[in-house]
């Protein structure tokens, strides 16, 4: 979705800023950023490296996509009080399937390099927590931990298995988004299912576009329809076993129902 943003007329596209967003908040324990969080300093320093992003690239308007962002929507908002937010909601089975096979995964030195080039010196204090995390992925090991952030995280690692953990952060997270979404204006936010942006990206993308403002909306929509995977919706279905999906059942199930999905 970050990407299908990013090539529609006049926007630019930045994948995970997480160094910009959590500038002068390196001390926090988890990803929760509030509003009290968001001092006149903080501000405009994200603002100013967003809009010289912004005219870096050439464009008027500015996206981005950052996970942890899910746990900071009082603090963006202070930030950013003209924007607009785009929740993107998925069944937490397929994003544990999707989660598992990044942690597991080693070190991609393009994506590290970019990073780097990406930070001012200003943001480094950033990194500074996820030193093991980098160490990690440097050496092809499989992270103890990785993405989003929630309140008791650390215990997590103490006193939960790797599938509980996973489970525990999407469950900690999609809610919070959700909740903190529906304390702004209506016209400031849109939630979107992934599963019926899939089963019908047409109409799903053309609520994006009305939302949004996207100038050639066909080609918008064209781009999107071309992206779907229809396949990325049922892989957790073959691939995870039903020993597993018992293990995790009593963490995601309260939150899968809230959010109108059947286990």
């Amino acid at each position: 979705m970050g990407s299908l943003l990013g090539k529609a007329p006049g926007f630019a596209y930045w994948v995970e800023p997480r160094q910009v967003w959590t500038y002068k908040n390196w001390h926090k324990p988890d990803d929760v950023l509030t509003a009290e969080d968001a001092t006149e300093k903080i501000k405009r320093h994200i603002r100013t490296r967003f809009s010289k992003y912004t005219d870096l690239q050439g464009a008027s308007r500015f996206c981005e996509k950052t996970p942890s962002n899910c746990l900071r929507i009082p603090f963006i908002y202070e930030v950013f009080p003209e924007g607009k937010f785009i929740l993107l909601i998925r069944d937490g089975r397929a994003v544990y399937r999707s989660t598992d096979e990044i942690q597991s995964k080693g070190a991609n030195w393009n994506r590290i390099r970019q990073r780097i080039r990406e930070s001012s010196i200003k943001e480094l204090p950033a990194y500074f927590d996820r030193v093991h995390w980098v160490w990690q992925k440097l050496t092809n090991k499989r992270l103890d931990y990785w993405g989003v952030r929630p309140p008791g995280w650390k215990d997590w690692l103490q006193n939960c298995s790797p599938a509980q953990i996973i489970a525990l952060q999407w469950a900690n997270s999609i809610l919070v988004a959700s909740d903190r979404l529906s304390d702004l204006p209506e016209a400031s936010h849109i939630t979107i299912k992934y599963e019926e942006l899939v089963e019908d990206p047409v109409r799903q993308l053309g609520k994006i576009c009305d939302f949004v403002g996207i100038e050639n909306r066909d080609a918008f929509i064209e781009r999107g329809v071309e992206s779907v995977r229809p396949d990325c919706q049922t892989k957790w279905k073959t691939e995870l076993s039903e020993d597993l999906l018992e293990e995790i059942k009593p963490i995601i199930l309260p939150t899968l129902t809230t959010l109108g999905y059947d286990w």
